[in-house]
């Protein structure tokens, strides 16, 4: 905790729209360590009020979230590949959790206030399926996020639908896309081209 909050309290010090942010994809799941994060957000905001304080994850654990959301949480941005229990489960493989969990959390999230972001890691026959589009305006219509940022889930497509099943009725990604941009949720891609 003691070097989560030097290092928070350092850049913001010097950075007054600053983001102290939790996990990164390489880094494992801060949700695990949501003692310590709450701990050191609430010794980072004892010392410094100004930035946003964000956390990366996978959404698996309400009450973890929860916790730091208690302590000061801001922001959050939370991934999945698809809002489908089947689809979400063959990928993730997910232990002690569910997909419902994790969409309980975004639920979370967004009745707590926060910016919510939607991680959304995309594959051509796959996000575009129409019961995955359905699913997805369903969820966003209850749970109106901020923004989903697409990512390219970068895998080679035998292998992905060899686990997630073969399209059946793809719409085009730019017509699933647009139905998110039609529920009023902004879309964000920040690959760089070079």
């Amino acid at each position: 905790v003691a070097d989560l909050v030097r290092i928070g309290v350092h850049h913001l010090a010097r950075v007054q729209d600053g983001i102290v942010s939790f996990g990164q994809g390489c880094e494992g799941e801060p949700l695990l360590r949501s003692t310590q994060i709450a701990a050191a957000i609430g010794q980072i905001r004892a010392q410094q009020t100004n930035g946003t304080m964000n956390l990366n994850t996978n959404g698996s654990l309400t009450s973890s979230l929860q916790r730091v959301i208690d302590a000061g949480l801001q922001a959050v941005r939370i991934s999945l590949n698809s809002f489908r229990p089947d689809v979400y489960a063959a990928y993730y493989r997910p232990t002690g959790y569910t997909l419902d969990n994790v969409l309980e959390s975004v639920a979370l999230a967004v009745r707590s206030g926060l910016r919510v972001s939607r991680n959304l890691l995309t594959h051509p026959g796959v996000t575009d399926e129409r019961a995955e589009v359905e699913a997805m305006e369903a969820f966003l219509r209850a749970h109106p996020v901020t923004l989903v940022q697409t990512r390219t889930l970068n895998i080679d497509p035998d292998v992905y639908f060899a686990r997630v099943g073969r399209p059946v009725e793809p719409v085009g990604m730019r017509e699933a896309l647009g139905r998110i941009g039609a529920l009023g949720v902004a879309l964000g891609n920040f690959t760089h081209t070079h």
